[in-house]
């Protein structure tokens, strides 16, 4: 395992534990990150999502590969729960490893534009908030 696996190993531990000050040691300052390849947000952004994304839905990484230890691969699945009848956004996240630290973070969601809308709608609207 390499140290950039390690790094990149780190950061999806620390988003799934809601860490952003310990992610924020491992993101360069010019951090980006790209939702359906859109316009680049920041880091802060990208915290702001997280907590949104963890207290609304259920995020689930796949297992963590790369062909040349700087472009990292991880499928990931978000699910709602109840009342939402556990309906579920299924994506990939592709991290990017430059001079030791996490450069960029791009997610595609694999749903078409409107069932990913109608998805982030639900997860806005949702009653249930997790703790």
């Amino acid at each position: 395992m390499t140290d950039s696996f390690k790094l990149v190993e780190f950061f999806i531990k620390q988003y799934l534990a809601s860490s952003a000050k310990q992610m924020k040691l491992v993101v360069a300052q010019d951090f980006s990150y790209y939702i359906n390849f859109g316009e680049p947000l920041s880091f802060k952004e990208f915290t702001d999502r997280m907590w949104f994304l963890q207290s609304s839905s259920d995020v689930v990484f796949g297992e963590l590969s790369s062909e040349d230890d700087i472009h990292f691969y991880s499928e990931f699945k978000l699910t709602l729960p109840a009342p939402n009848d556990n309906k579920q956004a299924i994506g990939l996240a592709q991290f990017v490893v430059k001079n030791k630290l996490i450069s960029k973070v791009f997610v595609d969601y694999r749903e078409d534009a409107d069932k990913f809308e109608e998805f982030q709608n639900m997860m806005k609207k949702s009653p249930t908030v997790l703790l």
